[in-house]
């Protein structure tokens, strides 16, 4: 299937619930990085991503999604966790790479 649902998961397609999938390469399997693994995150996920990728700090980003700075943490944990990052920084890089944010 051309550009069916395949294409739009590895691409990091937007579902109509808000969730963003695809396939995250966690670097090159042929250099001795992690294989590519499957991940969801939540468009609030998604969007404290972007926030920490503009280079805002915890509070700042929750100011302006209008949630806790303890929220913002924990969806950073989620977004490391579900992209086998190991900082957010590497979150956001892995992110940029795939052209999600």
């Amino acid at each position: 299937m051309v550009g069916g649902a395949d294409a739009g998961a590895a691409s990091g397609a937007r579902g109509a619930d808000g969730v963003v999938s695809g396939l995250a390469a966690v670097g090159d399997p042929g250099v001795g990085h992690v294989n590519v693994r499957p991940f969801l995150l939540s468009a609030r996920q998604v969007a404290v991503l972007v926030c920490v990728a503009r280079g805002l700090t915890g509070r700042e980003t929750a100011r302006e999604l209008g949630i806790a700075p303890a929220t913002v943490r924990g969806h950073l944990v989620q977004v490391r966790a579900r992209l086998g990052a190991c900082s957010t920084c590497h979150a956001v890089a892995l992110a940029l790479r795939q052209g999600w944010l």
